[in-house]
């Protein structure tokens, strides 16, 4: 198995439930805080991460193993997305300022991160 395809969940989580709960999220979510000085710096340096990320993925094969660290690996993946899609379910509806204080916006100011 391609190892890309272990990242469609995530996209679609992250974009497509997103954008079924609220439009204005989806806009929320992309807008970028200014960058100024160093910050530019590293935001060119974690876009380029994760277009490294994405081609790795493109070129990793994924085999299926009955072992117990390809369960254990299995249930870490699962809980990543269970907990993407709470903090993008809770992302949706912040409170009447704005900001999102509630769910698993309590523990984490970024759990979608």
């Amino acid at each position: 198995m391609n190892g890309f395809l272990l990242l469609l969940p995530f996209l679609g989580i992250r974009f497509g439930l997103l954008a079924a709960r609220s439009k204005d999220a989806v806009w929320r979510a992309a807008r970028f805080a200014p960058r100024q000085g160093g910050e530019k710096i590293a935001y060119g340096f974690y876009q380029l991460s994760n277009l490294a990320f994405f081609l790795v993925l493109l070129f990793t094969k994924v085999r299926p193993e009955g072992s117990w660290q390809a369960g254990a690996g299995a249930a870490c993946y699962c809980l990543g997305l269970f907990l993407c899609a709470l903090s993008v379910l809770h992302f949706a509806s912040p409170d009447s300022t704005g900001l999102n204080t509630g769910g698993i916006y309590r523990i984490s100011r970024n759990p979608m991160y």
